[in-house]
């Protein structure tokens, strides 16, 4: 099957958008478990006093967007417990003492946060633009705009929110433009 690219409807882009930031935050988590001792413990400072939140608010505003559409039962549950699971992993690596943590820690965080988004991407926010109805289009059109006009991200602030010594081999997992 070849692989077609689908525009994203604009219902559904501030969420495609959201998981942009949540790409750039997977981006720093695998750059710190590659890192020193002194760049973990940055992001994870960095993750108690601002993103632990952000993910949160993130995580939250999906499930409400996505509960004005009507999903089955079994695609609900399987996002909340995909929800949970994130916030479990988010909590523990805030929760535990900076200096205890370990590459495999910010990985694990990592890994969990991107298998949510790119199944999201690849596979929920698809399903939903195909079989939508117009009344489940319009509620979440209205959700996703008010989720809009109240957003901050943060996206080019994660970039540069921890240097990493380039040098020594340690940041050569990000390609953007703001890191070459």
């Amino acid at each position: 099957m070849v692989n077609q690219k689908l525009e994203r409807e604009a219902a559904l882009q501030p969420l495609s958008r959201d998981h942009g930031v949540l790409l750039v935050l997977v981006q720093r988590l695998h750059k710190a478990a590659a890192a020193t001792e002194q760049d973990r413990i940055s992001l994870a400072t960095e993750l108690r006093t601002h993103h632990a939140a952000l993910i949160e608010q993130y995580l939250a505003d999906e499930q409400v967007a996505l509960s004005k559409v009507n999903l089955s039962d079994l695609l609900s549950t399987e996002i909340a417990e995909q929800h949970g699971k994130i916030n479990e992993v988010i909590k523990q690596l805030t929760s535990s003492a900076v200096e205890s943590l370990k590459a495999k820690d910010f990985d694990a965080v990592a890994n969990v946060i991107e298998d949510h988004v790119r199944w999201d991407e690849r596979e929920v926010l698809p399903y939903l633009q195909r079989t939508m109805t117009d009344s489940g289009r319009e509620a979440l059109v209205l959700n996703t705009s008010e989720i809009e006009s109240n957003r901050e991200r943060p996206t080019q602030k994660l970039h540069h929110s921890i240097k990493l010594d380039k040098a020594a081999g340690h940041a050569e997992t990000c390609s953007c433009a703001d890191c070459l």
